[in-house]
């Protein structure tokens, strides 16, 4: 049986764990961070693992 895993009360969650719900300024550390980590993702995006798995024709011996 699949759980349904949507948030359906986004507001209270937000307020209920003191939350953040606004974009962070483009020159915060997490933006930092994300931009300098987005060249490792793409290079690992074309590896043949993941590309086997998108493609559906992943060996599951190798």
């Amino acid at each position: 049986m699949l759980r349904n895993r949507r948030l359906d009360n986004i507001k209270y969650i937000i307020y209920k764990f003191d939350l953040v719900a606004t974009k962070p300024p483009e020159d915060s550390l997490f933006f930092k961070m994300w931009n300098a980590s987005e060249p490792i993702g793409l290079a690992a995006y074309e590896l043949p693992f993941l590309q086997g798995i998108k493609g559906g024709d992943l060996d599951p011996n190798k």
